[in-house]
């Protein structure tokens, strides 16, 4: 071998040998002895003038002999490359590479250029990986059964206390002999109704923040379902003298999307909504589709607002604004749930709101979700 070819496989920044058509290595690289060193498999006899290819033939390894086969199938002309995988157990550790060896021509002779990389950071990032994603389901899953576990065992007693309370407040068995007893009836299964309704709201927060929270995707009329919903609030806002108006386009396009979940939401919207409405007022409950392409729902009130560095605040669990508007009997998580919710959708929640001028709250469902693009 020419001392030029031999100087230039020396200089190889990486572990490789140049290898003649009997399979023969004729030249190797610095790297390749420092190679053979640090894995220990590599003795003195495996280096210049060592038959490459039939000691790979001769190994116990399965994966060391199919490298043998694949530089044989480059010096005998069937293929130009061949690229393989491998573990090499050194004294110490377990290291993988990839070995790669290509067609080259020296002297006029068709030759083998065997090159082995290091991929053991690879292999162990992406083992890590894998392990820690099976750590995060598992620890996923066990969250979510906790939750569940937790919820029923809260539920069961509160449900005692609520029907116990009812039964109270309807003198089942008669009379309690003083007017005050149903009020304080009526109060126990009210305060039972609301903390039966916030464990409900932190397990699914809960669940949300660790993207658990089921969808089940229906075709929605956006229209329709604002319609029936500000229908069915209605009797409350007539109580509080407030008027809610819902509005959309003829064309609006249909919403694919977990229906009782956008339900929720707007439920949530219009709570909040009709909490801080003024009397002899109006909200809004708007559906459209913007510039995008998106569709969207928007809520509208006429109220006290918020200070202008103040709104996304109160989509934070158990946030509350100061001021009168503020309901004592609200937790503070319906924002937070309603955000949770789009999230889960791939959507945002947007929020508008100034002193004295009103909020506007819009859920904006990502422009994949219209049937209008899918089409």
């Amino acid at each position: 071998m020419p001392d030029l070819t031999a100087a230039v496989v020396d200089a190889l920044p990486m572990s490789g040998c140049l290898v003649d058509q009997e399979g023969v290595i004729v030249a190797v690289s610095d790297e390749w002895r420092r190679f053979g060193e640090e894995n220990g498999s590599l003795d003195a006899d495996f280096g210049l003038g060592t038959n490459y290819v039939a000691i790979c033939g001769a190994s116990s390894d399965a994966a060391i002999r199919a490298i043998g086969r694949g530089v044989k199938s480059v010096l005998d002309g069937d293929r130009e490359e061949f690229r393989h995988v491998y573990s090499c157990h050194a004294p110490w550790e377990v290291r993988w590479y990839r070995v790669s060896c290509r067609h080259v021509k020296a002297e006029g002779r068709r030759m083998a250029l065997v090159v082995h990389t290091s991929i053991t950071g690879e292999v162990l990032k992406g083992s890590m990986a894998k392990e820690a994603e099976r750590d995060i389901a598992r620890l996923g899953a066990e969250r979510a059964e906790l939750l569940q576990r937790l919820s029923d065992e809260l539920r069961a007693p509160l449900n005692t206390i609520i029907g116990l309370s009812d039964m109270l407040s309807q003198a089942v068995f008669g009379p309690l002999g003083n007017a005050r007893y149903e009020d304080y009836a009526a109060e126990i299964g009210g305060s039972g109704r609301r903390l039966r309704a916030l464990v409900d709201d932190v397990v699914e927060l809960s669940l949300m923040d660790g993207g658990d929270l089921p969808l089940r995707e229906d075709t929605i009329d956006l229209a329709a379902l604002c319609d029936d919903i500000a229908e069915e609030w209605g009797e409350r806002a007539e109580g509080r003298r407030v008027e809610i108006f819902p509005w959309a386009p003829g064309d609006l396009p249909p919403l694919r999307a977990d229906a009782g979940r956008v339900r929720q939401m707007i439920d949530h919207l219009l709570d909040n909504a009709l909490d801080a409405a003024p009397e002899d007022s109006r909200v809004t409950l708007e559906a459209a589709e913007d510039a995008a392409g998106c569709l969207t729902v928007t809520v509208t009130d006429v109220g006290a607002g918020l200070p202008r560095n103040d709104p996304m605040r109160l989509t934070e669990p158990f946030y509350k604004a100061a001021g009168p508007a503020v309901d004592p009997d609200h937790p503070g998580l319906g924002l937070a749930l309603t955000r949770g919710l789009i999230e889960a959708h791939g959507g945002r929640l947007m929020l508008r709101a100034r002193p004295k001028r009103g909020t506007a709250v819009t859920l904006r469902f990502p422009q994949t979700r219209s049937l209008r693009a899918a089409g």
